[in-house]
């Protein structure tokens, strides 16, 4: 499931999410507000694992889920609990490396995680066995997709049109970035940015956060209900 692209305008962070999941799944319940180490945080749950796939705090954290590492697995559960529960544990934390020393990955299907937490900007990947912690470059976009719904090629495939996209569009904002996120760039719709394969799985929300020093802006698009939510935090 799902593509992430995350960039820096004019001071603030920006994160959009496209969720593509199927919709056997279920309604998933929409961005609420929780109790956590960091302040008050916003994130929606999904009705069969009962976790989420991105939460953003009043302290200006803002974290995304990807299934899947850097290739395709093969599943093999049973697996100790859903993915959608990381970023709930680790909103209890008062540090991402606090999360780090506590946490265990064991048992656990492979996944990635992309966001800002207190101070920190990473990009970590559960390959099923090892922890890979990685950063990225902030001072240009950078655009992520799940490896269990895209190939390597598919992937590069999504960099070139971020790419030309931010080339049309030299001084993108957040309603651009959404816009993108929102475009048709192929017509085999089981790859474009709004997918849809087998009937079933499509691209069923699309979330921005955009993080500034005055506060937090959200964004979500459900997409099965045809609503939309503008939420905000304040440190």
């Amino acid at each position: 499931m799902c593509t992430l692209s995350v960039g820096r305008v004019n001071g603030r962070w920006i994160f959009t999410h496209n969720r593509d999941e199927s919709v056997k799944r279920g309604l998933a319940i929409p961005p609420t507000l929780h109790d956590c180490k960091r302040g008050s945080a916003y994130w929606p749950i999904d009705p069969q694992g009962g976790g989420t796939w991105w939460a953003a705090s009043s302290m200006g954290d803002a974290v995304f889920l990807l299934n899947g590492g850097f290739e395709q697995h093969r599943r093999d559960p049973p697996y100790r609990h859903s993915r959608g529960e990381v970023i709930p544990e680790l909103f209890q934390h008062s540090s991402a490396q606090h999360f780090l020393d506590k946490f265990s990955f064991e048992g656990l299907e492979p996944f990635t995680l992309v966001g800002r937490f207190g101070d920190v900007l990473f990009s970590w990947v559960w390959d099923g066995n090892q922890l890979h912690a990685q950063n990225f470059d902030a001072d240009r976009w950078n655009i992520w997709a799940s490896s269990t719904l895209y190939s390597a090629d598919w992937k590069e495939q999504r960099s070139t049109w971020l790419r030309r996209f931010l080339n049309d569009n030299s001084t993108p904002d957040a309603e651009l970035i959404w816009d993108f996120h929102h475009s048709s760039f192929t017509d085999d719709k089981r790859y474009d940015m709004l997918m849809e394969r087998w009937g079933h799985l499509r691209t069923v929300a699309v979330s921005q956060v955009i993080v500034g020093p005055d506060g937090t802006g959200i964004r979500y698009e459900d997409r099965e209900r045809d609503q939309e939510q503008f939420l905000s935090l304040t440190p």
